[in-house]
């Protein structure tokens, strides 16, 4: 999961001891990336800078999700959202380095009416995609993953939420290719990705309900960002049901030019996946 921040620090070795496993959006932009081998992979986030320290932390973002191993919560409801806003919203659609992110207008944004394990109202502040999927399933990537990111309405912005136990939630929908492509809020985002040139904003509204099939089968656990600072501020739910599309959508996506120039299918943006360290994952039943 992407969280913008600003001004470009070289990679140094200032590792610091994991005291707190939420930490704040740096104040300045920490430069990481995906290839494997260089000072600023996946492996070294947590040396990059004293505020990615969390990336070292022990509930970490994405897991293999194991079905097997899942807890049952009968208690579990559907993910849904106030109803006042029924339309589509409107946003801002960007290419961010690693991919692109919508940024919805706060006029807009929808507030859900329950969130597992969690009390009080979460905004939809935005939504970005991974390809291939980040969390993994029995060992398996799906074709790619949307990230849907919330922050808790109390807590004002994303920003001010990265630092808190609850602060944020993330729902997680994978994308799995065959031949049609029939959700219209998937379609209309990358409609947007394909008319991104350089770093002209594009505009795009679509109905972010569209993008949850079916919202009560879903896996929960408690995690962090996938991309620095890795605070472990994170109630994850990670749809069951993939969104279905097309390869040539889903290579739309894998085209955008990244940080470096060369198109995200290069290095791909994902994290590997974290070890579990005794959490549980629990599922709709």
């Amino acid at each position: 999961m992407l969280i913008p921040i600003a001004v470009v620090v070289v990679a140094t070795n200032v590792y610091v001891a994991a005291e707190s496993a939420l930490c704040p959006v740096p104040s300045h932009k920490v430069h990481f990336n995906y290839h494997f081998g260089s000072e600023d992979d996946p492996f070294h986030w947590y040396e990059l800078d004293k505020d990615t320290h969390c990336c070292d932390g022990s509930k970490q973002s994405p897991i293999n999700i194991k079905t097997r191993n899942t807890k049952c919560a009968k208690k579990l409801g559907p993910i849904q959202y106030e109803r006042k806003h029924r339309r589509q919203l409107e946003g801002i659609l960007k290419r961010n380095g690693h991919g692109a992110s919508l940024a919805f207008f706060k006029r807009d944004r929808l507030v859900t009416k329950d969130m597992p394990f969690t009390d009080g109202e979460y905004v939809l502040d935005s939504m970005h995609f991974h390809s291939p999927s980040e969390h993994i399933v029995n060992g398996k990537h799906h074709a790619g993953e949307l990230h849907l990111v919330h922050y808790k309405k109390r807590y004002g912005s994303v920003g001010a939420a990265v630092g808190k136990e609850d602060g944020l939630a993330v729902i997680g929908v994978f994308l799995k290719v065959t031949r049609a492509s029939e959700d219209n809020a998937f379609n209309r985002f990358v409609d947007g990705v394909a008319k991104l040139k350089g770093d002209e904003p594009e505009k795009v509204s679509l109905n972010p309900r569209e993008l949850l099939l079916r919202d009560d089968d879903y896996y929960t656990y408690k995690g962090s960002l996938t991309t620095p600072p890795c605070s472990e501020s994170v109630r994850w739910v990670v749809m069951e049901d993939p969104i279905l599309t097309t390869v040539d959508r889903l290579r739309v996506l894998k085209d955008v030019p990244v940080s470096d120039g060369e198109p995200l299918y290069v290095d791909t943006n994902v994290r590997p996946a974290q070890p579990l360290n005794g959490r549980t994952v629990y599922r709709t039943c």
